[in-house]
């Protein structure tokens, strides 16, 4: 929408690329893979931990009393 050639155009060019760039940089420099690893972990154990209680006979019947959960198709 900005006219070819125009100096706003070429101000919103260099803007966006820095905005970018910035972006770019942040994310590098704020980017942990290890405690990325340690969180997938953390919620791997929780997953397993929750499968494993939702599949008590005891949690099971409780839940059946309620009507408003529903933990059909659970998995470990």
């Amino acid at each position: 929408m900005l006219e070819r050639g125009s100096k706003l155009r070429r101000v919103w060019m260099v803007a966006a690329a820095a905005l970018v760039l910035y972006g770019g940089v942040s994310a590098a420099t704020t980017l942990s893979l290890s405690s990325l690893r340690t969180t997938l972990a953390y919620h791997e154990d929780f997953h397993k931990g929750l499968a494993v209680a939702l599949a008590n006979p005891a949690v099971k019947a409780e839940l059946k009393r309620c009507p408003l959960l529903s933990a059909a198709g659970t998995t470990s």
